[in-house]
């Protein structure tokens, strides 16, 4: 009975509005730095892993060189087997556009997916903040950021397809 009464008191709610707004300002600033690290540390393990990349980027690199040169016929050749028309043409255009600022398509490639891979992690931590699964929200995030399994999608679309379906 006593604490349902001091907590209507003026000291009582002083001492719980200094305690809710000590627990707001860390969870804010959790909230603002946890998505960061979700972001940076898969770019930072993509370029320290470097371009070793699947043979599916190598055809993509290869159609947004092509597309830099000047032609939009399929790409053949060793890499491609015969006549690869356009895989994901957005991703493309994307790396095409890199190629004309006069960029390395791979390492574009490579940072372009990286940044992907960290935005899967940080909508999957979002999708379980929002189903009020914190613990969850943070073990799958952590999960995807550090996965050894993304490696192989390095230099590909894949990355950003999984965070759009988040």
């Amino acid at each position: 009975m006593e604490t349902s009464r001091a907590r209507y008191c003026p000291e009582g709610l002083e001492l719980l509005m200094r305690s809710v707004s000590w627990w707001s300002e860390r969870r804010l600033w959790l909230d603002v730095l946890l998505p960061v690290v979700l972001l940076v540390v898969p770019v930072m393990l993509g370029v320290m892993w470097g371009p070793y990349f699947d043979d599916d980027a190598y055809v993509v690199f290869r159609c947004a060189r092509n597309l830099a040169a000047g032609e939009l016929g399929p790409v053949s050749g060793p890499v491609a087997g015969e006549g690869t028309l356009l895989k994901a043409p957005l991703y493309t255009l994307v790396l095409w556009l890199a190629a004309e600022l006069g960029a390395s398509v791979a390492q574009t490639g490579l940072v372009l997916s990286a940044l992907g891979w960290g935005a899967t992690a940080v909508a999957m931590y979002g999708v379980g903040r929002a189903m009020r699964r914190p613990v969850a929200a943070m073990t799958a995030a952590t999960l995807t950021a550090f996965s050894p399994l993304v490696v192989s999608t390095l230099g590909t679309e894949v990355s950003w397809v999984a965070a759009l379906a988040w």
